[in-house]
């Protein structure tokens, strides 16, 4: 196609679907779909500013400039990002430079200090031209490809492995949608930070906040919670599943009186609540309790209460039995009499 100038002008959301068909073309091996660019163009991270331009020849977006940066921090230099996408069809040397010398312009305007770009290692026309320009690589990114089809039973003997070894060490795999622990959101933010901050870079990483965190990535359209899953400990989900099970029979077999005595509001604050203080109580780890020894038997099996026996010392306490005389036992308080005779016997001799 002949070398003519492409008009640029701002892009609007309508252009977010258009602009996914060009990256499509670009890269046909990994294609962009419309609704995903649309979500991200709507939901920048904190602080982040952005400018997107747009041309079109006949009548199709066939061309593409992104400039941005996030929020500019004290004593760091001013990192931007620029790139720009040229549909195969209208692509020119020319094109390409104008696309770059607008982004860099507009992020000289924001007291930008250094442009970064990127590209694939296989698109060498890009790669050649941003040398010319004067860009110098600095890091690369690497991606692996795993063929599913062709190690499928090798994947599928790691998996049952992994599986049964998890199950050995009280871990299990929840779907995000079935995991019950309010806090699970937060702490996969926090290990994100952490891994993050693990990352070698030369552009500084600035995590946005939990609240823009999980909206982009758990309120987006790419994410199914029914199929991002985490693992959890089985031991705190069947001692609460056990819990609630237990507490919702008991409650129905609960007599017409009890609900006289007790407000409807109590009864839920002990169904609701109370089980999602123990959640955390347990999610923490760090907890003593003192159980009676009859409380120890459980149903479930490979549950995570340890016994722990602790001698308690026995402090002498006297016992004296009374009966009014010429006064004739039952023979239950006999009995009584008798039972207490023999268990306090060992303690008088200790």
């Amino acid at each position: 196609m002949a070398d003519a100038e492409i008009e640029l002008r701002p892009a609007t959301l309508d252009d977010a679907g258009p602009v996914a068909d060009l990256e499509t073309a670009r890269t046909p091996d990994e294609p962009v779909a419309g609704v995903m660019m649309a979500y991200w163009w709507t939901h920048p991270t904190d602080g982040q500013k952005t400018i997107r331009l747009v041309g079109e020849r006949d009548g199709a977006v066939a061309m593409f400039v992104e400039a941005e940066h996030d929020r500019w921090h004290e004593h760091e230099r001013h990192f931007g990002y620029v790139r720009t996408s040229v549909h195969p069809a209208a692509w020119t040397d020319s094109l390409f430079r104008e696309g770059m010398a607008k982004g860099e312009s507009w992020l000289r305007s924001e007291s930008g200090d250094v442009a970064v770009a990127a590209a694939r290692e296989d698109f060498h026309r890009e790669l050649a031209l941003l040398s010319e320009m004067g860009y110098k690589e600095e890091r690369r990114e690497r991606y692996w490809e795993l063929d599913l089809e062709a190690r499928r039973a090798e994947l599928l003997a790691m998996a049952e492995k992994s599986r049964a070894d998890m199950k050995r060490q009280g871990i299990a795999l929840l779907t995000l949608n079935r995991d019950s622990d309010p806090k699970t959101l937060v702490k996969l933010y926090e290990l994100d930070l952490a891994a993050t901050r693990d990352i070698p870079t030369t552009v500084p990483i600035h995590m946005s906040g939990f609240e823009t965190w999980s909206r982009n990535y758990f309120e987006n359209p790419g994410i199914r919670k029914d199929r991002f899953n985490v693992p959890v400990t089985i031991e705190s989900n069947d001692i609460l599943f056990e819990l609630r099970r237990s507490l919702y029979a008991h409650v129905q077999a609960l007599s017409l009186s009890f609900y006289e005595r007790y407000t409807s509001g109590r009864i839920i604050s002990r169904l609701t609540s109370d089980i999602d203080a123990l959640n955390e109580l347990l999610a923490t780890g760090r907890f003593l309790t003192v159980l009676p020894g009859f409380m120890l038997k459980v149903r479930r099996r490979n549950l995570a209460l340890k016994a722990l026996p602790v001698a308690l010392p026995n402090a002498p306490m006297p016992i004296g039995l009374v009966t009014l005389k010429n006064r004739t036992l039952t023979p239950l308080a006999q009995l009584f009499i008798e039972n207490v005779r023999d268990l306090t016997k060992p303690m008088a001799k200790s």
